[in-house]
C-alpha cells in the first residue's frame, strides 16, 4: 500500500466543508440529497418533485438531470434513491463545518476569527466602530488579554448561546519540563543542606583536633554527633537518588486518569464497577472486518454470534465472567471467525472477518494482528469502539458502518506501540499504550472528529472516485467496484451486493456504476485542519496555541504546574487578578527532550559529587577516629602512670 493511501485512510480527523455540496436547482444545502442513478449527480428532495414530469397515460415519471441533462425514468410513486454517504455527512457534521459558516458565531473584530457568541465580549466604547468591514466592538478572550486590557472596566459578556464545542485533549511536554524544573530546585536545596552538614562536620573535627585532652564522656558525645551527621548524609543521598530516578521518567501521564499509574500488562481487561455489561472476546488474526447481519434470530438489524465459538460476558456488579449459551437453532450455521463482539440493547452482537480473496493486496496484517491484548469492545449508545492491538475502530450500529479512527491516538512516526489496556466511563474511553502513554477519548470527540462517510466501507480508504450503488444509494470506491462484482458470463450481466445493506444491484456485463459527483466534489475540495489546537482545562474548549493563557497566582496557590485556559475562562474566573494571567509559549518536543536530558546530566553530576564527598568524609572520619583512639590510649596510659605516681607518693608519705 502506498504511503499516500495510508495517509488518506488514517486522516479521520479531517473537517469536510459540506457547505460546498449544494443543490444545482435551488442552490440550497443538500441535506436530503437524491441521486440520479445514471449520471451520479444529486439534487435535494424538495426539487425532485419540481423537475419531475408525470406521464399519466404510461403512469411513469421522467426526471432530467439539471447538470448533464441525462434523463431517468421512474414508475409512478417511485423516488430517486437517497445519496446516503452525502446525507450521513450532513447528519454527522450538523449541516456545515466551515470555519466561516458556524451557526451562532461571529467574527472577532481584531483577529478576524469566527468565534462562538458565548466566547465573545463586548466593549461599549468600541462598539459600533467598523474597521475593514469588521465590528470592532466584539472581541474574543484571547485578543482582549493581549491587545485590549486598557478597557477592562468597559468589558461586557456577549449574549450567550448554546454551543456544541469540540472537546480534544492533546498532551504537551510543558508539564514534564515544569516538573523537571521543580525537581532541579529540590536537588539545589538538598545541595545546600549537604554543604551545611559538611561545615558542621568540619567544625566538629576541628574541635576534636584542637583538644589535647578529652574525657571518655566527651569523646562519646562527639562520636554520637558525627554518627548523626553521617546518617543525615545517607538520607540525603537516598533522596537525591530517588529524584534522579524520577528525572528519567519522561512520559507524561494524563492528569484526568490517575488510576492508570503503574499498571501491569497482566491485568487486562480493566473495568470499573459502574461499567455496563460487556462481552469479552479473544480476537483472531485476519484481514478485514465487516458486519454480518442475521435478522432471523434477533428480528432487528443486529448481529448474531457464531455457534461454535465460546462467548463470555463480564458482569460488572458481581465482577463475574460467565459463558453465553447459544440457541440450538443456530447450530446448523457454519463457524465464522469473528473480529469483535459486544452487548447492545440486550442482544449479543459480533463482527466477522472478510475472506482474504476479496482484497489480498491491501491486507491490514500489521493493523489487525493481535498483539499484547485481547480484542475489546466498548459501547456508547449506538456507537461501539473496538480496540485491536494498535488500532481503534468505530462501529455505528445505526448505519452499519465500521471505520478506523486510530489517528485519534496520535501515533508518532515509526511508533510501534500497541494498546494493552482500556476502560471507559459514561463520557470517555481511556486507552493506555504499551509505552505507558495514556489517552482520553471523549464520546463527543469520537462522534465529531471522524469523517467516516468520506471513506469506502470496503477498503476503508478515503474516496478517490466514489461510485453509487443505484438500488440502495450507498457508495463505494472505484477500486472496490471490480472486487465485489460477480459476473454471469452466460447472461452477460453482473451483480454487486452492497456491503452495508446487502441490497443487490444488477448491471450489464460492460456497464459500470455511476460516479457520486456531489460526494466526489466534497472529498476533493475539503482538506485537513491547518491550525493545531489545545484544550482549555476549565471548559475543555478547543484553543489555538497562540490563544492559551496561564495564571501564575492560581498555579502557585493550587500547587499545580500550570493553569492552561482559554481567554474566556481567564476573564470569567480570574478577573480579580488578570495581571497574573500571561500568554503561554510552548516548547517543542525536541526542546523539551533536550531540557530533560540536561537536567538528567546535572543530576548525575550532582550524585557523583555527593558520592565523592561521602567517600572523602568517611575517610576523614576514619582517620580522626583512629587518631582519637590513639589519644584515648595515651590518656589511659597517662592515667595509669599518674595513678602509680599517686600510689608511690602515698607509700612514701606513710613510710
Amino acid at each position: 500500500m502506498s504511503s499516500d493511501k495510508e495517509d488518506a485512510s488514517s486522516s479521520t480527523t479531517e473537517d469536510l466543508d459540506v457547505s460546498i455540496a449544494t443543490c444545482p436547482v435551488c442552490f440550497e444545502s443538500l441535506e436530503e440529497p437524491r441521486i440520479f442513478t445514471k449520471c451520479g449527480h444529486s439534487i435535494c428532495a424538495a426539487c425532485e418533485d419540481k423537475i419531475s414530469v408525470v406521464d399519466p397515460i404510461n403512469r411513469t415519471i421522467l426526471i432530467v438531470c439539471p447538470v448533464c441533462r441525462e434523463s431517468v425514468d421512474l414508475l409512478e410513486g417511485e423516488k430517486l434513491p437517497t445519496n446516503w454517504a452525502l446525507k450521513e455527512l450532513f447528519g454527522t457534521k450538523g449541516g456545515t463545518t466551515s470555519s466561516k459558516g458556524q451557526s451562532n458565531a461571529a467574527l472577532c473584530g481584531y483577529c478576524d476569527e469566527c468565534v462562538p457568541i458565548s466566547q465573545l465580549f463586548q466593549c461599549e466604547p468600541c462598539y459600533g466602530n467598523v474597521g475593514d468591514g469588521r465590528l470592532l466592538g466584539l472581541i474574543c478572550g484571547g485578543c482582549y488579554l493581549t491587545k485590549h486590557r486598557a478597557h477592562e472596566h468597559e468589558l461586557q459578556k456577549a449574549v450567550l448561546v448554546d454551543s456544541n464545542a469540540k472537546i480534544t485533549y492533546l498532551q504537551t511536554f510543558s508539564d514534564t519540563v515544569q516538573a523537571m524544573h521543580y525537581r532541579r530546585e529540590e536537588i539545589g536545596s538538598i545541595d545546600a543542606k549537604l554543604n551545611t552538614l559538611d561545615i558542621q562536620l568540619i567544625d566538629e573535627l576541628a574541635d576534636i583536633r584542637a583538644s589535647n585532652w578529652l574525657t571518655e564522656c566527651e569523646f562519646s558525645v562527639k562520636k554520637k554527633k558525627m554518627g548523626e551527621i553521617m546518617a543525615a548524609l545517607e538520607k540525603i543521598i537516598n533522596v537525591v537518588q530517588e529524584l534522579c530516578t524520577a528525572l528519567k521518567k519522561t512520559e507524561l501521564l494524563c492528569f484526568l486518569c490517575p488510576e492508570f499509574d503503574g499498571l501491569s500488562r497482566d491485568e487486562f481487561p480493566l473495568y470499573k464497577k459502574d461499567d455496563n455489561d460487556k462481552a469479552l472476546t479473544e480476537g483472531s488474526t485476519g484481514t478485514r472486518a465487516n458486519i454480518r447481519s442475521q435478522l432471523k434470530w434477533f428480528s432487528s438489524n443486529l448481529f448474531a454470534p457464531p455457534p461454535s465459538t465460546k462467548f463470555q460476558i463480564f458482569l460488572a456488579d458481581s465482577e463475574e465472567v460467565k459463558d453465553i449459551v447459544l440457541p440450538a437453532e443456530r447450530s446448523s450455521i457454519s463457524s465464522i471467525d469473528y473480529f469483535a463482539a459486544f452487548l447492545h440493547k440486550g442482544c449479543y452482537a459480533y463482527l466477522d472477518y472478510k475472506a482474504t480473496k476479496f482484497h489480498p493486496q491491501k491486507i491490514y496484517s500489521c493493523q489487525l494482528t493481535i498483539g499484547l491484548m485481547k480484542n475489546a469492545s466498548f459501547v456508547f449508545g449506538d456507537v461501539v469502539i473496538i480496540i485491536a492491538s494498535n488500532r481503534v475502530f468505530r462501529l455505528d450500529t445505526s448505519l452499519h458502518t465500521l471505520h478506523d479512527i486510530s489517528s485519534i491516538i496520535k501515533y508518532e512516526d515509526g511508533c510501534s506501540a500497541s494498546i494493552f489496556k482500556a476502560t471507559q466511563d459514561e463520557e470517555a474511553l481511556y486507552v493506555c499504550r504499551s509505552d505507558k502513554k495514556i489517552y482520553k477519548i471523549q464520546v463527543e470527540q469520537i462522534a465529531e472528529k471522524t469523517s467516516e462517510d468520506s471513506h469506502c466501507p470496503i477498503c476503508f480508504e478515503r474516496y478517490d472516485i466514489p461510485k453509487i450503488l443505484t438500488k440502495c444509494g450507498h457508495s463505494i470506491c472505484e477500486a472496490c467496484e471490480t472486487i465485489i462484482s460477480v459476473v454471469d458470463v452466460l447472461a452477460q450481466s453482473k451483480t454487486l451486493t452492497c456491503p452495508i445493506c446487502r441490497v443487490v444491484t444488477k448491471l450489464n456485463a460492460n456497464e459500470v456504476l455511476p460516479t457520486n459527483w456531489s460526494l466526489k466534489n466534497l472529498t476533493t475540495n475539503s482538506g485537513p485542519k491547518s491550525s493545531p489546537s489545545l484544550s482549555c482545562r476549565s471548559c475543555n474548549a478547543d484553543v489555538l496555541e497562540g490563544q492559551v493563557f496561564d495564571c501564575s497566582k492560581c498555579s502557585l496557590e493550587r500547587r499545580t504546574f500550570e493553569m492552561l485556559m482559554c481567554g474566556v475562562c481567564a476573564i470569567k474566573n480570574h478577573s480579580s487578578h488578570l495581571a497574573d494571567v500571561k500568554i503561554v509559549k510552548f516548547v517543542s518536543q525536541k526542546a523539551a527532550i533536550e531540557k530533560v536530558s540536561n537536567y538528567e546530566k546535572e543530576a548525575k553530576s550532582l550524585i557523583k559529587k555527593i558520592n565523592k564527598t561521602r567517600l572523602l568524609t568517611q575517610k576523614g572520619l576514619d582517620e580522626y577516629l583512629k587518631e582519637l583512639k590513639t589519644i584515648n590510649g595515651k590518656i589511659k596510659k597517662g592515667r595509669d602512670a599518674l595513678n602509680k605516681v599517686v600510689i608511690t607518693c602515698a607509700e612514701l608519705v606513710v613510710s
